[in-house]
């Protein structure tokens, strides 16, 4: 169970491509009424350190079918197939903070409309956030 967002109720990593390429599947059990959801990525990250005041840092997810390949197919959880792509760049600022930027889009497939998915995906996000930094905040102390 993902302990900075309980509705990530699994993560598995499909396949490692190289270091910096993975196949990653989150199954969500957003609700007791809703149909647990699958998302299955692609995600590709690059540390740029060339500058040497301050590292950048992007992140891409991808969604991606696996159904062309039955044994990575096997690794993904049951479930209402939704889709997920975000982009997320981090910046090491001069004073040491870091400011992250993110762009993401997504719909989680079944009979949610999109309406309500468009309306209610930024609170969501600035819900995570806090719950994330306070994960953070305990796992590095």
């Amino acid at each position: 169970m993902n302990r900075y967002m309980p509705i990530i109720r699994k993560v598995t990593k499909v396949k490692e491509i190289s270091p910096s390429q993975q196949i990653w599947t989150l199954y969500y059990k957003i609700s007791a009424v809703l149909s647990p959801r699958v998302f299955t990525v692609l995600q590709v990250d690059h540390l740029d350190a060339t500058d040497a005041s301050r590292r950048i840092g992007t992140i891409v997810s991808i969604p991606i079918d696996l159904s062309s390949d039955p044994e990575l197919a096997k690794l993904e959880e049951k479930g209402v197939k939704g889709h997920y792509v975000s982009v997320e760049q981090l910046v090491e600022l001069e004073s040491g903070t870091v400011r992250w930027t993110m762009a993401t889009a997504s719909t989680p497939g079944g009979v949610i409309p999109d309406a309500v998915t468009n309306a209610s995906l930024p609170g969501e996000i600035a819900k995570d956030v806090p719950q994330f930094m306070k994960w953070l905040q305990q796992e590095t102390r």
